[in-house]
């Protein structure tokens, strides 16, 4: 009888055992599936302005990442729903604060000049140079003026491989895309909305003179990635068309 009693408490010790070491392993597999949040970096232009960014890298990276450029007086947050998508469908996302907005350095926005503007591309080329560390393949997606300074760009720098432009226009502050726009030669995808007659009414110029354009119109959308929110499927068009054109 007292050996029955004392294999029945081994046997029970050895069974909490192994239920304690069950659910450490299984908090250790939950704690590595946690999505992260983005690593905040920063880095400095080619003229001595210091650029904060947070770089969201995919846990099944499939060697794209998407350069992130928001809209005027607005911040790299706007993009953080948008990059954890994109890190689920295995893209890296580099969201910058354009110099004069967020954390980043250089004169307020509020006190930029149009040449001031012109000088986004550099932000953008501080940025390319960081994804080039990390050996990904680049794209650039921007919203309002961020989608002018991503074209523009674009046409400038061959390793630019396709670009997302979200309620650009013809001429915001100085920077333009009449022009530019007949130079592009990789993939564009392009959103724009009726009630955003600023972008809107450019549609024709750039459906002339854009060769690979993908083209989608909402009539109640926005402006820029303020379309995200009445039209969360937007995502998913940008990120299967990434797919097409870069995988």
């Amino acid at each position: 009888m007292r050996k029955f009693v004392l294999l029945a408490v081994v046997i029970l010790v050895t069974g909490l055992a192994f239920l304690i070491l069950f659910a450490k392993e299984a908090g250790k597999e939950k704690e590595v599936e946690k999505p992260k949040m983005g690593e905040n970096i920063s880095f400095n232009t080619n003229d001595g302005i210091k650029i904060a960014a947070t770089f969201y890298k995919s846990q099944n990276p499939n060697g794209v990442g998407v350069i992130l450029l928001h809209m005027r007086a607005k911040s790299r947050g706007d993009w953080a729903d948008f990059a954890a998508k994109l890190n689920d469908a295995g893209f890296d996302a580099l969201a910058i604060d354009f110099r004069g907005h967020g954390e980043s350095g250089g004169v307020s926005v509020n006190k930029f000049s149009e040449s001031d503007y012109q000088k986004l591309t550099l932000d953008v080329a501080a940025a390319e140079d960081y994804l080039k560390n990390e050996n990904i393949k680049i794209t650039i997606a921007g919203g309002s003026i961020g989608a002018n300074t991503a074209l523009n760009y674009a046409v400038q720098n061959p390793n630019v491989k396709a670009v997302v432009l979200l309620s650009p226009g013809l001429n915001y502050k100085g920077v333009r895309t009449d022009g530019t726009s007949k130079q592009i030669t990789v993939p564009i995808f392009l959103a724009s909305s009726s009630d955003d007659p600023q972008s809107y009414d450019g549609l024709a110029t750039w459906k002339a003179n854009i060769k690979n354009l993908e083209l989608v119109t909402y009539t109640d959308a926005g402006h820029g990635t303020d379309m995200f929110g009445p039209h969360p499927e937007l995502a998913e068009k940008i990120i299967d068309w990434l797919k097409k054109t870069t995988l």
